[in-house]
């Protein structure tokens, strides 16, 4: 968001006045939000299986991905079109229960991307 302001200048000297006064603030988006948004995992915190949703347009080549506290990619789905949710089983790649702790979600389409986290308890 970027904020302009204008400021008064009482004595016509092009130059602001020693205590600005505020006189009009316009506040502009920077650009427009994506249209997906990551609306929770259920349960959260989980022990095992997590019904991740989302809300999203039409939008090609959607995938989910799951990543730990430092980055690494635990593991990659990929969401059928129309579809507002997957569930994730809780395992990596190679099939492994995660540990517990915090993970974060990412979706990512050609829409743009959406972010979120849930939580594994055993």
């Amino acid at each position: 968001m970027r904020v302009n302001a204008t400021s008064s200048d009482t004595n016509s000297n092009g130059v602001p006045d020693e205590c600005e006064i505020l006189t009009c603030v316009d506040v502009e988006p920077l650009g427009d939000p994506s249209p997906q948004r990551f609306l929770g995992g259920v349960p959260n915190p989980s022990s095992g299986l997590v019904q991740l949703r989302f809300a999203l347009p039409a939008c090609a080549g959607t995938t989910v991905g799951i990543f730990d506290v430092s980055g690494r990619s635990l593991r990659a789905l990929a969401l059928e079109p129309g579809a507002s949710g997957i569930v994730w089983d809780g395992r990596d790649v190679g099939g492994r229960r995660a540990r517990p702790g915090l993970y974060f979600v990412r979706l990512s389409s050609s829409c743009g991307s959406a972010r979120g986290s849930i939580l594994i308890m055993r």
